[in-house]
């Protein structure tokens, strides 16, 4: 269960990131890559229009459908193998939290803020009290059977 809770969030953290990709502007360079391996033209730095953008675009919004559907796969995955779906969901979203983070920061030169990781860490650990509080109920009705 682990596993695949991990997997989900790690894909989710990857389709945001390859959403991003399809249409920012601070992207340019990966079109404009494209552009030149594809030999359209010889100076990384020249802008890339027409329809190598175009293709460029299809090509990282269909890895973000690919990895939405493989995200919620493995978290399918994940509710099938764990004994709660609050579990499966506190270790989903913070793995999600934490890659995404990781990503915003190291390639694209986010800057995290304090508020955001005080509001990350109160999510998760919120999520993580009502998982508690789910498997003490289920204990109890195990207790009582």
């Amino acid at each position: 269960m682990f596993f695949y809770a991990c997997a989900a969030g790690l894909c989710g953290a990857l389709a945001s990131t390859t959403a991003k990709l399809t249409s920012s502007p601070s992207t340019a360079l990966t079109h404009r890559s494209l552009c030149w391996f594809l030999r359209q033209t010889n100076d990384i730095h020249q802008p890339c229009e027409g329809p190598t953008l175009i293709v460029s675009r299809i090509l990282w919004c269909s890895l973000t459908i690919l990895l939405n559907v493989l995200m919620w796969l493995t978290f399918t995955r994940s509710l099938q193998h764990s004994s709660s779906s609050s579990e499966a969901l506190v270790i989903n979203l913070a793995t999600n939290f934490c890659l995404s983070a990781l990503i915003g920061v190291v390639f694209f030169g986010e800057c995290l803020s304090v508020l955001w990781c005080v509001g990350a860490t109160m999510i998760v650990c919120g999520i993580a009290i009502m998982q508690r509080a789910n498997c003490a109920q289920e204990e109890d009705k195990k207790k009582r059977s």
